[in-house]
């Protein structure tokens, strides 16, 4: 038995299948609220794009939540572990670069937001 709600199975499956430009597409288009589980796993993917988990980054509310030097201390320590481990792939573990994101351009979220 899925863990998922029917609606989250046919997100997931949807995105299992979906090519980085899809990804892309669903994390710019997404609801952020109720939403972390299908984000966080598209953290983890190998070949999601710089600005894909920038989009990610930013609009999950990076210039709020990692102002918190310890998870204990974060709001969500959950939405807490996933923009730390943004922070920790991003150097290395994504490497195309095919989608743009400037979140000082960004109207989802931003640096200067909260």
């Amino acid at each position: 038995m899925s863990r998922f709600s029917p609606a989250d199975a046919l997100i997931r499956a949807h995105l299992e299948s979906a090519t980085p430009e899809h990804w892309h597409i669903y994390a710019a288009r997404s609801s952020y609220d109720g939403n972390l589980e299908h984000l966080a796993w598209l953290v983890e993917q190998p070949t999601l794009d710089r600005g894909t988990a920038l989009l990610i980054y930013w609009w999950l509310g990076a210039a709020w939540d990692v102002q918190y030097a310890r998870e204990a201390d974060a709001i969500s320590p959950e939405l807490y572990r996933v923009l730390r481990r943004i922070e920790t792939l991003y150097p290395q573990h994504y490497t195309s670069a095919e989608f743009w994101f400037d979140p000082e351009h960004s109207i989802g979220g931003g640096p200067h937001d909260y």
